[in-house]
């Protein structure tokens, strides 16, 4: 287990910093710092990026990517473009990508039961255990309502499998207070990992994780189905 792990890191190394000098010879500075602190905070690698003006309108672009202002994940307005990006590169670099979709169970009940502010608590929560579980370079999105699509980037199934169960292990056990009372949530997660040639749209590869999460609810709900 130990030698597994150095060498996806050594995997993840190589691939992120391939993609730091494909985006600055591309000039494509919005994708160079989620990069760049990937290596430092994740690998502890010394990097020496000289143009600190680039890296301060790197912060400036990122800020302004749309962000939904109740969770502060990405929005769906944000999603096409993004995943068509990193398709793209995964296909240049020959990495797998895998989409994680996870919907809240019965997350109308508990409007209805304990009203929308605990509602949008939960949401909050589920949005900050996600945020706290992915990786920099990764990207998380409210698509709608209490779904919400993650790209793991140079994740291939084995991996975005443990991941998916993490995230729904940590959604499970966290414990919400509404006037003296225990509120429990869920998830249901479905997980497609997608491999070169990308020759797949956007909407294709969404429906079918889509599809794989439904699956999930069918099943019973709180679990993971990955295909």
């Amino acid at each position: 287990a130990f030698m597994e792990y150095i060498h996806d890191m050594v995997a993840r190394i190589r691939i992120d910093a391939s993609n730091v000098f494909y985006f600055l010879e591309k000039k494509d500075y919005s994708d160079v710092l989620p990069l760049y602190r990937e290596l430092m905070s994740i690998y502890k690698l010394s990097l020496m990026l000289t143009n600190v003006i680039t890296i301060s309108n790197t912060d400036v672009l990122l800020g302004n990517i749309d962000k939904d202002p109740l969770t502060k994940l990405l929005t769906r307005s944000s999603m096409k473009r993004l995943i068509e990006k990193e398709f793209a590169m995964a296909d240049s670099q020959n990495y797998a990508i895998s989409l994680m979709m996870i919907d809240l169970d019965h997350f109308k009940s508990i409007n209805d039961t304990y009203g929308h502010l605990t509602g949008d608590k939960a949401l909050i929560d589920v949005a900050n255990i996600i945020l706290r579980s992915i990786r920099a370079t990764d990207f998380a999105f409210r698509i709608g309502g209490e779904e919400i699509l993650l790209l793991l980037k140079a994740a291939p199934r084995t991996v975005a499998d443990k991941q998916a169960e993490a995230i729904r292990q940590d959604i499970e056990k966290h414990t919400l207070e509404h006037k003296g009372e225990r509120v429990k949530v869920t998830a249901s997660i479905g997980v497609s990992t997608f491999t070169g040639p990308f020759n797949i749209s956007v909407n294709e590869a969404i429906a079918q994780v889509d599809g794989l999460m439904y699956k999930a609810k069918k099943l019973g709900r709180n679990t993971v189905v990955s295909g």
